[in-house]
């Protein structure tokens, strides 16, 4: 069972220099890019107005055949995650346990759809090797990033980090993709 609901966030426009949440628009400001791993990048984005410690977000470039780092939401907060481009997959385990993998593609599928995961979940984004342009995918925090508790492994951690193990599930399909990936960065 996956955490897939109707999207409420997304931006305004293609200029990406609104966004909207829960159907109201707001202006927002984007920080610097900054790499959060090899093949993945990001840019945190602020809401005019709005303190960061209560809501903020980032848009994330996830490179062919590369995954965001492993994240566990330990604190209470709300992680929306909005697939804009590209081929993805995103892994993750809810609170109660139950791994899903959820796939989407922007040639063929709706994006009237974001994932919600709250505290004691886990997620990472995969991007698929087979497309030429990185990925995208659009991240809302409440309360705001800098206020959340998110424990991130990155690749080469299996067994746990925090005090909290990673699911078996979970772990097994992480090392099929990180092995995917080094085989294709050798040919």
């Amino acid at each position: 069972m996956s955490a897939r609901t109707e999207r409420m966030v997304d931006f305004y426009d293609a200029s990406r220099q609104t966004i909207v949440l829960s159907e109201q628009i707001h202006d927002i400001s984007y920080g610097i890019w900054a790499e959060a791993a090899r093949g993945v990048r990001f840019q945190p984005w602020t809401i005019d107005g709005v303190d960061e410690m209560e809501r903020d977000g980032a848009l994330i470039q996830i490179d062919p055949g590369h995954r965001t780092p492993l994240q566990y939401i330990e604190s209470d907060t709300t992680m929306y995650e909005v697939p804009l481009k590209g081929k993805l997959l995103l892994l993750s385990v809810s609170p109660e346990g139950r791994f899903s993998i959820d796939d989407f593609n922007s040639e063929i599928s709706s994006s009237s759809y974001m994932y919600e995961l709250k505290k004691g979940s886990y997620l990472c984004w995969y991007a698929s090797p087979d497309q030429t342009e990185p990925a995208e995918v659009l991240e809302y925090e409440e309360p705001g990033f800098k206020a959340s508790k998110l424990l991130t492994v990155g690749p080469g951690i299996n067994r746990g980090f925090g005090g909290h193990p990673i699911p078996g599930d979970l772990r097994t399909a992480l090392e099929v993709l990180d092995e995917q990936t080094r085989l294709a960065q050798t040919r």
